[in-house]
């Protein structure tokens, strides 16, 4: 697996060595069903014979699971802190949210469209800014167009879709008011500086396929990112385990 992981990190650039070897496990036995090869010693030599399955590889170990407002009861509390940060601003002030691993960017614009239903057309009298990080590049190029299939909407109330989506041959598109304050980047969580002075992380689902140190250097991170009434917004199998002394739970 080490040198299957070196070969990936060679072309990508992403250091996968810290990530739950047991989900990096599954996903390369994924690959060598996929080509009917017998093992892992198999699989490497075939990688080293060709690069373009590195890169398949790469794309298979990534988790790009997300949706519009993902569990309903958790963006219910979230809309509720963006009110109260809402509530610690005035006009002119900054605004400033980091969705970590945004996939498709759907999380991203759903915090946006929240925004919109809570300020209105006063969202312009702040400085708002929400960033939306990946490490695949082919997600953040299918985030930043904004483009949905009807099925890619099914979790996204319809009065959302009327207001906030325009009708297209191929689905629906979000509006350029929403995508206004959205800048999306290529970053990798743990190698890259991440952003700071932000009001809210949205880290969902992601701390949970790193092995338990990287975890921690992850929470340490956001901790130091967010402003002191700040709020970290994580997955329901996910916690800030060793670091409860960091954050009001």
């Amino acid at each position: 697996m080490k040198e299957i992981l070196s070969l990936v990190f060679q072309d990508t650039n992403v250091n996968f060595n810290r990530y739950k070897k047991s989900t990096l496990k599954r996903r390369i036995k994924k690959r060598i069903d996929a080509l009917n090869l017998k093992n892992e010693q198999e699989y490497l030599r075939y990688l080293k014979n060709n690069q373009e399955e590195v890169f398949t590889l790469f794309n298979t170990m990534l988790i790009g699971v997300t949706e519009f407002f993902r569990d309903k009861e958790a963006f219910k509390v979230l809309k509720s802190k963006l009110a109260e940060i809402i509530n610690t601003k005035k006009k002119g002030d900054n605004i400033r949210i980091w969705c970590v691993g945004c996939a498709n960017g759907a999380e991203v614009y759903s915090v946006s469209i929240l925004l919109h239903e809570l300020l209105g057309d006063q969202i312009n009298d702040y400085n708002v800014k929400i960033f939306g990080s990946d490490i695949h590049e082919k997600s953040i190029a299918f985030a930043r167009k904004g483009e949905y299939t009807a099925h890619q909407l099914a979790s996204c109330p319809k009065k959302y879709i009327d207001k906030y989506f325009s009708r297209t041959s191929r689905g629906y598109k979000i509006n350029e008011a929403v995508k206004k304050s959205i800048v999306f980047s290529i970053h990798d969580l743990t190698n890259d500086p991440p952003f700071l002075r932000l009001d809210i992380i949205s880290c969902r689902n992601l701390l949970i396929y790193f092995e338990k140190e990287l975890q921690n250097e992850a929470i340490v991170s956001f901790h130091h990112c967010l402003n002191n009434d700040g709020f970290l917004f994580l997955g329901k199998s996910e916690n800030v385990s060793d670091f409860q002394h960091l954050f009001h739970c």
